[in-house]
């Protein structure tokens, strides 16, 4: 049987953590299950960039796109995820959003139910029962696999959504996510293969988070 054919590709903005390049190293080095291909992308904005890996993605013979990004650094190898053929699986990183209301906890992952009623996307709420591959409506970009199928099926895949204002109301990985799930394509976080997330943050910040944690105001 030939080996998949796999486009990783590595957005950043002329530099990565060297937790995400030991990563890299690692899979194009030592795992021999597929072909991978990489490319590295610099262009801006974001949604930009991708979608000018996806159109190179579709202009080759690639089965799997995996994206990896700058920041990420995968805790479980990527490359596994491709022989599940999903639509769309999405490695769980976490988020750290200091400015939630009283009382919400400020760290969640980036992967996502959609709230029909407020019309937004809410962290997902996972359940251990459910195992450690479960269906989402949303997934971020900062490290998933993709299968061609999908990307074939969607036009301008990686789209911002506006309001009347102008306003950011849904970032280009959600609307992908979204398109995604209306076209009949499954979404999918894979709970075993987390990703560490490298952020500067505010010590600050993070001491009087912690103090409110030790209070029980969280």
């Amino acid at each position: 049987m030939d080996k998949p054919k796999v486009l990783l590709s590595l957005p950043n903005m002329g530099s990565s953590h060297v937790a995400n390049s030991a990563a890299v190293e690692s899979m194009m080095l030592t795992d021999d299950r597929v072909r991978l291909h990489v490319v590295r992308s610099s262009a801006i904005p974001v949604e930009n960039n991708l979608n000018q890996v996806i159109k190179q993605f579709l202009a080759g013979d690639w089965d799997y796109w995996i994206n990896l990004d700058d920041d990420q650094a995968p805790l479980g190898n990527p490359i596994d995820l491709v022989f599940l053929d999903k639509d769309l699986v999405g490695l769980p990183t976490p988020v750290f959003k200091h400015d939630q209301g009283e009382g919400e906890n400020p760290f969640y992952w980036n992967v996502y139910s959609w709230d029909e009623q407020q019309q937004i996307h809410r962290p997902h709420q996972a359940k251990k029962e459910d195992g450690a591959l479960q269906e989402v409506d949303a997934v971020g970009s900062g490290c998933w696999v993709v299968a061609r199928r999908v990307l074939e099926a969607i036009k301008q895949p990686m789209l911002r959504r506006y309001d009347d204002d102008g306003i950011v109301t849904m970032g280009g990985d959600l609307s992908f996510c979204s398109k995604a799930r209306a076209a009949g394509f499954k979404v999918y976080a894979h709970y075993d293969y987390a990703c560490r997330h490298f952020k500067t943050v505010d010590l600050y910040e993070l001491l009087r988070l912690l103090l409110r944690a030790r209070e029980g105001k969280l």
